[in-house]
């Protein structure tokens, strides 16, 4: 298969075998059939801006491979990350059936892989497949949950730590059991760039990093975190 950035690019949905438990790829044969035969595979470098908040909306990606920063702007420019796409996300899916601005800004936090299909092919694919409708419902409500769990993350967090501690325990919540080395993280953003999700500064957002460190309940090597004490993260964040 092709390398492209780095990547083992699949160019077919049918014989991907990554699809199996994502909300939009584990689809019915029929249905993935038809999807394979609209837009195309893409693969773009880390940095790549793939939709921009304001313009109005193209096309549809669905992330193979990769994780996209997702973020929001003021006027004046000041930006928040709303978080992380993980494979499997259909990107510009509301702006797409909305008619309506991209709402936010999705950019490329390391090489991935895409499928794009073009607006008008996508809406019409769902116009004929109830299978693709459904997926398409079940996306659009993770995503309203994932934007309920963003407010709640400023609204209800008293601290800076309190957040951090939220923001790790959603990336690990897939895996509930913690093996004797703790659970490994990959950590694609800078401290910049999590000092936005939190809403805060950079050098605060290191210096909580710092104290979870001090503390052991985290290590952090280069793009990986290690999760030594998920049931000390628990009791730090809100849900605890």
């Amino acid at each position: 298969m092709p390398l492209s950035y780095g990547l083992e690019i699949t160019g077919s949905c049918l014989r991907c075998k990554l699809r199996v438990g994502r909300l939009f790829c584990d689809l019915p044969r029929p249905t993935l059939e038809t999807l394979q035969t609209l837009g195309f595979t893409a693969a773009c470098p880390k940095g790549n801006v793939l939709f921009s908040q304001g313009q109005s909306p193209r096309e549809i990606s669905v992330l193979c491979l990769g994780h996209v920063k997702v973020s929001t702007a003021s006027e004046t420019s000041r930006s928040v990350c709303l978080g992380i796409a993980e494979p499997g996300a259909v990107l510009g899916l509301s702006a797409t059936i909305s008619g309506k601005p991209y709402e936010v800004s999705i950019e490329a936090l390391e090489p991935c892989q895409l499928k794009v299909i073009r607006g008008d092919r996508f809406l019409n694919f769902l116009r004929n497949d109830r299978a693709a409708c459904l997926a398409v419902l079940k996306c659009l409500s993770n995503d309203v949950r994932k934007a309920h769990e963003s407010v709640r993350l400023f609204g209800l967090s008293h601290s800076v730590t309190e957040r951090l501690a939220n923001v790790l325990l959603r990336w690990c919540m897939r895996d509930d059991q913690q093996p004797k080395n703790g659970i490994r993280l990959r950590f694609p953003l800078t401290q910049r760039e999590l000092a936005q999700m939190l809403g805060t500064t950079r050098g605060t957002a290191g210096r909580a990093l710092r104290s979870l460190e001090r503390k052991r309940i985290i290590q952090c090597h280069g793009s990986s975190l290690i999760i030594q004490d998920k049931h000390a993260l628990r009791l730090l964040s809100s849900t605890g």
